[in-house]
């Protein structure tokens, strides 16, 4: 790929991820400065799966006539637009502010990924996946930090999401610049077809993987100040920690995990993953915060963009946008449903009811990770 292309998608991933990073602390928010209820508050994230999965849904038509610079920019703007919405309105416009947060962060992270991919070689996927996730990442984790930190000098939080607004402007004029050519923006594939052949292949295992790490992920990230008031700890260091172990993961670990077969691989990161969750059950100070915390980041950081390239590494080049932007949307509503399934449970269960349901979901992963391990056994027969 153009090396200043690739430049500016990192950018304007890592602009938009750290405008992404301060709506994780949207329940914080809307319980604590809005006074609303945790449940509501995660009916309104919820909304997002309704944006998203419209927006996703509507990518591969779309960029049959527009080019994917200009509908990452248009992503860009609607989150924009969202958090203002946030900000300066009340009542219905905050579920309407939701569904758009979804819309427009499906696109952006949608689209990233398929500009990297449509100019990346089969062998340089993996590595440029990580690269990709790993901007994403250090802004998402960043600025929950930055948020608390502020929180603590007595400096309200809707400074925070008004310089998220602008960030996410930045981002759009960004990816605005970033332009590829018509053949590598050309999708001649209808979604539904193809959507079809996924869930009668191997494919769809991916796609199940990924919707389970979502829900993990999410739950982490987006409630982890429940966790931590309920544990008397400070969420920053979860934040801290995760992500600059996930950074240490894709950018110094990933070269080896990369020479490692990679469903193997998948497989020992998940039963990482499984350690990380049991050890946040007995976590009770702020030192011992940062071991789960860590583990959570490396093994996540590594797992999801291998599962990303299990999704389109038999996949002609021509055809891997569309099957991301499959693998994104499943993403997405397990980014933007389970919130709500998991308030759910922390209203009837707590936090050790909850948590013994997300260490259920790494199982279940683990389970589905040996099956992609058996099917791609070599036939002995």
């Amino acid at each position: 790929m153009n090396n200043k292309l690739f430049k500016l998608v990192c950018l304007g991933s890592f602009l938009t991820s750290f405008a992404y990073g301060v709506m994780l602390t949207l329940p914080l928010f809307l319980t604590d400065t809005l006074k609303l209820s945790l449940v509501m508050s995660s009916e309104i994230i919820s909304m997002g799966i309704i944006g998203v999965v419209a927006s996703i849904l509507s990518i591969p038509y779309v960029l049959k006539s527009v080019s994917t610079n200009v509908i990452a920019a248009m992503g860009a703007l609607i989150y924009a637009f969202a958090i203002a919405l946030i900000l300066y309105t009340g009542g219905v416009f905050l579920y309407i502010a939701g569904l758009l947060l979804g819309a427009g962060w499906g696109i952006i992270y949608t689209l990233g990924p398929i500009m990297v991919s449509s100019t990346s070689d089969t062998a340089e996927l993996s590595r440029h996946f990580m690269f990709i996730s790993a901007f994403n990442m250090l802004g998402a984790g960043l600025s929950p930090v930055i948020v608390k930190t502020l929180l603590d000098y007595n400096i309200a939080i809707e400074y925070m999401f008004l310089f998220a607004v602008l960030l996410s402007l930045l981002a759009g004029g960004i990816f605005f610049n970033v332009t590829l050519s018509n053949k590598q923006n050309s999708v001649k594939l209808s979604i539904l077809p193809v959507m079809k052949t996924i869930v009668t292949s191997n494919a769809v295992i991916p796609l199940i993987m990924v919707f389970l790490g979502a829900c993990i992920y999410i739950s982490m990230m987006n409630f982890q100040f429940v966790f931590a008031k309920e544990k008397n700890l400070n969420f920053s260091i979860f934040y801290i920690s995760y992500t600059f172990s996930l950074l240490f993961a894709r950018f110094f670990l990933a070269k080896f995990i990369l020479k490692l077969s990679q469903q193997l691989a998948m497989i020992g990161l998940l039963f990482i993953m499984l350690i990380a969750l049991c050890l946040f059950l007995v976590t009770t100070n702020n030192i011992f915060y940062i071991v789960p915390s860590s583990l959570l980041g490396i093994s996540y950081g590594l797992v999801y963009p291998l599962i990303q390239t299990q999704m389109v590494k038999d996949i002609d080049a021509e055809k891997r946008s569309i099957y991301l932007t499959i693998f994104s949307l499943s993403y997405f509503i397990g980014v933007f449903g389970y919130p709500y399934l998991f308030s759910l449970g922390l209203d009837s269960g707590g936090v050790l009811g909850s948590f013994f349901v997300l260490i259920s979901l790494c199982v279940l992963d683990i389970v589905f990770a040996c099956l992609l391990y058996k099917k791609n056994l070599p036939n002995k027969s």
